[in-house]
């Protein structure tokens, strides 16, 4: 541009070629570049985000289907084991006619249908609710409370009951094994404690301990057990169904008290089973 003589010489059709050449150069290295390729760039990554956004909610819709198909399952496990110890249970009964005049096979048959039916209502719980692994223990307590004191409404509608039950939740692992103990309790209580039942009173507490072991204490204001009797030899009151419960499944410490009234206190830890479901 600095060497040609007139405006239509050669240099200067060259100079100006050059110019618009330069030009197109600084255009694509600042916009192209600088703007256009990121843009690009950040629109592929912008479909790509999509895309795996949706594959997500695909993901999460079969997720959530699965765990309403497994909640399905577990339900109809726990009705159908329900149903099935209804059924065992009635199975007994029917045996248990062909023995009329019987009276030990009676008691035992009763126990037996107590037996079940305590079981029976973990599971009624867990079919009816939102946790499929644990169940709220003042709502059993109170249910199987409910079972006992119908089962033996000829003795039970003179006896009071104290209850104070932390509301706490409890692996059926637990619940059963504590149920199965508090009925026990509570049929030997109707059965033996209370010559005069007017004046009967169950106590029953379960609490947490600060240390994380649940302590189940139960009371009642009866006549007591013998002194010179050992608790777990006296297999009618079911003491051995008891401890082997308490010291084996639940690994706890059992203290008992008895003269001038029955004092029953089981301590344990509340984590010996982990969730299933």
């Amino acid at each position: 541009m600095t060497i040609y003589t007139t405006v239509f010489d050669t240099f200067s059709l060259l100079g100006h070629t050059y110019k618009i050449v330069s030009f197109y150069l600084i255009y694509k290295s600042i916009f192209i570049s600088s703007v256009n390729e990121p843009y690009d760039s950040l629109l592929w990554i912008n479909r790509r985000l999509e895309s795996e956004i949706e594959e997500h909610e695909h993901s999460k819709k079969k997720f959530i289907q699965s765990l309403d198909e497994k909640g399905i399952l577990i339900r109809e496990l726990y009705h159908r084991s329900n149903n099935t110890m209804q059924l065992i249970r009635s199975m007994i009964n029917l045996q248990a006619e062909n023995y009329p005049k019987n009276s030990d096979i009676d008691e035992l048959v009763r126990k037996t249908e107590e037996r079940i039916q305590t079981i029976s209502i973990v599971h009624q719980i867990l079919f009816e609710s939102n946790d499929l692994s644990k169940i709220s223990l003042r709502e059993y307590i109170n249910k199987l409370i409910g079972y006992i004191l119908i089962r033996n409404q000829d003795v039970s509608k003179e006896i009071k009951i104290q209850s104070e039950i932390e509301d706490q939740h409890v692996l059926l692992d637990i619940a059963v094994p504590v149920g199965l103990i508090l009925l026990e309790l509570v049929s030997n209580s109707l059965k033996h404690a209370f010559p005069d039942p007017s004046n009967g009173i169950l106590t029953i507490e379960i609490h947490k301990l600060d240390s994380g072991d649940i302590l189940f204490e139960y009371s009642d204001n009866g006549v007591g057990i013998s002194n010179s009797l050992d608790p777990k030899n006296l297999d009618k009151l079911g003491m051995k169904l008891i401890y082997g419960i308490g010291e084996g499944q639940l690994h706890g410490r059992i203290r008992i008290c008895n003269q001038p009234n029955f004092f029953f206190q089981l301590q344990f830890r509340d984590d010996l089973y982990f969730p299933r479901v």
